[in-house]
């Protein structure tokens, strides 16, 4: 049982590292794209043409570098949670439950999951502002798409408070003894 135990968080965290290092990835493709987006706007005088298949939008270059710049934030978020989430499960695989680090773990995972969420936020009420829709189709930007961000935070709450908890009855236990 314990040797599964190892395995399940070993495994855990060389997920929380791949999930990390794609995100990185993906800090350098949306740099690259900020890049692409300079270049070619200024061959177009400050303007780029954003073809959606029903409907072309002339924006000025500030716009997709600014939705680009706001993505890499977003997989930085990204890598700081997974950055919390590896620490916070090698104190687990060490049977480290209930202590004051893993509330910062988890504080710091929270701060970045809603940074993350506002930021989304953010895009979504600048794609508004200029009428662009269905510019992504993995992505809606409508309330669905922040289910799972909800959850997350919800889930994360918890886990604080659960921990918290635990500290507390650790405490009270050892002053008993």
């Amino acid at each position: 049982r314990c040797k599964m135990k190892q395995i399940v968080f070993k495994v855990s965290r060389e997920v929380v590292k791949i999930i990390r290092y794609l995100a990185i990835i993906g800090i350098i493709v949306m740099f690259l794209g900020i890049l692409g987006v300079v270049l070619d706007g200024w061959n177009q005088n400050g303007m780029l043409t954003l073809d959606y298949n029903s409907q072309i939008a002339q924006v000025p270059i500030w716009f997709p570098m600014l939705i680009l710049l706001l993505a890499a934030a977003i997989f930085y978020m990204v890598v700081m949670i997974m950055r919390a989430l590896d620490k916070l499960l090698m104190n687990f695989q060490k049977d480290s439950y209930f202590n004051s680090e893993n509330i910062t773990y988890l504080s710091k995972t929270l701060r970045c999951l809603l940074i993350a969420t506002g930021i989304q936020l953010a895009v979504n009420l600048i794609f508004n502002f200029l009428n662009l829709e269905h510019v992504s189709d993995l992505f809606e930007l409508s309330l669905k798409d922040y289910w799972l961000n909800i959850v997350l935070l919800v889930v994360n709450y918890i886990g604080i408070l659960v921990i918290k908890h635990g500290v507390q009855l650790q405490k009270d236990y050892d002053e008993i003894i």
